[in-house]
């Protein structure tokens, strides 16, 4: 559920770590938050249950990788610039 990864933009390196520990950015966490639980404003407790749904989507379409050019939505969830230009690869 919760694998090690790498992050590449432009076959960069620039984040490495468990998919849980991934940047979300705050509107989808926002956003979820509403959708899950009525609130815009998670704690921190509602957090990380969006953050545990959003990498278990994530996880239901990951073979050897995912990338900006087949699976733009979930790579504009995360909190880094260029998202059609990111891979992210199991370590």
């Amino acid at each position: 559920m919760n694998p090690k990864i790498e992050v590449f933009h432009l076959g960069t390196s620039i984040f490495k770590g468990k998919m849980l520990t991934l940047p979300f950015k705050k509107a989808i966490i926002r956003e979820r938050g509403q959708s899950l639980f009525g609130d815009d404003d998670p704690c921190a407790i509602q957090e990380s249950q969006i953050r545990r749904t959003l990498v278990k989507e994530m996880l239901s379409v990951f073979d050897d990788e995912l990338s900006g050019q087949r699976h733009i939505e979930m790579m504009q969830w995360l909190d880094f610039d260029h998202p059609e230009d990111l891979i992210i690869r199991k370590r």
